[in-house]
């Protein structure tokens, strides 16, 4: 419960939820793709006519080769998140990660 003059406890988690949103879409999508590619490789096809459970199947031989691209694209969308969360922070003037590393960066307080 937020006092008179105080912001509710998840008031910015709305506005954070909106950027993040759209880089869990795409990679979600991606993933989507991916594992339709992966389901008609060999390896999968193999591991089905050996009749593995479709849960070993899907989630060790199918699951697991699809989700290299998508650490790639997670690399790749991750500065994006962090750099958003600092321009959020820093105009609404919340607290918070993105801001606190910011201004490490600026005071020099490596680790």
């Amino acid at each position: 419960m937020a006092l008179p003059g105080q912001r509710p406890p998840l008031a910015h988690a709305a506005a954070v939820d909106l950027g993040a949103t759209g880089g869990i879409a795409v990679l979600s999508r991606y993933v989507r793709s991916q594992m339709l590619e992966v389901e008609n490789q060999d390896y999968v096809r193999t591991a089905r006519a050996k009749g593995l459970p479709w849960e070993m199947v899907h989630y060790k031989h199918a699951l697991r080769n699809a989700l290299l691209p998508f650490v790639t694209m997670f690399g790749l969308i991750l500065p994006g998140l962090i750099g958003g969360s600092v321009i959020i922070e820093s105009i609404f003037s919340w607290p918070g990660l993105g801001r606190m590393a910011y201004e490490a960066i600026l005071a020099r307080d490596y680790p």
